[in-house]
């Protein structure tokens, strides 16, 4: 079956917003590179509990700072 997401479109934080709230979910590989997240973006994604099941996630090309990538870093998920 299908477990991966990859769009061309910019999801950017909004996006990602939309993502985390749908809840927990199976994907396996997220590429998400390109998409203008920026930290608060990898801080949502972090605090998304379907992260945890994700197994390949692609973040370059985002603006990503020290900030999100501690939120990252510590996530529960």
């Amino acid at each position: 079956g299908w477990d991966g997401i990859s769009r061309p479109e910019k999801l950017g934080t909004a996006g990602v917003a939309a993502l985390s709230a749908a809840g927990s979910s199976r994907l396996r590989d997220l590429s998400l590179a390109g998409h203008e997240l920026g930290d608060k973006g990898a801080a949502l994604l972090a605090g998304w509990p379907g992260v945890a099941h994700v197994e390949k996630l692609t973040l370059h090309w985002n603006e990503i700072g020290d900030d999100g990538a501690v939120a990252l870093a510590v996530s529960p998920y």
